[in-house]
């Protein structure tokens, strides 16, 4: 989602998805990736956002886009990304650091109704965020 701080408008685009790369670099933790992939960028300065939906025609707003799930699959499967690529060698190598997994990981905090609160986009039969 494209939410813009200047005006009242949301882009967004769904993609299906069953699988999410959690980083593990930089990270102790599940939750910590999660939140890492669901993060907000600025959008501002040279890169504002041209939002198409104002009413004075297309013009740039300052804006923070983010990843986020609008409807969690039945099943969901969550890849560690343990290998980073070293540039001084050369080669890809395994991260070996600490990374903990919860027993009861609850999604809703990562979903764009918890994101964007009242901005997020209506939805009827999402799946239970708690997994």
């Amino acid at each position: 989602s494209i939410v813009s701080r200047d005006c009242p408008h949301v882009s967004s685009q769904e993609e299906p998805f069953f699988l999410v790369r959690c980083p593990v670099a930089d990270t102790t933790s599940l939750e910590q990736s999660l939140s890492s992939v669901v993060g907000a960028d600025a959008l501002d300065g040279d890169n504002k956002y041209l939002c198409e939906k104002c009413p004075v025609g297309s013009q740039r707003v300052t804006a923070d886009k983010r990843t986020s799930f609008r409807r969690l699959p039945p099943v969901l499967c969550l890849n560690a990304q343990r290998y980073v690529y070293n540039v001084m060698v050369g080669q890809r190598q395994k991260l070996n650091s600490y990374f903990e997994f919860p027993a009861t990981l609850n999604m809703f905090i990562y979903t764009e109704k918890y994101l964007l609160g009242d901005r997020a986009t209506a939805n009827d039969g999402d799946h239970d965020a708690t997994a």
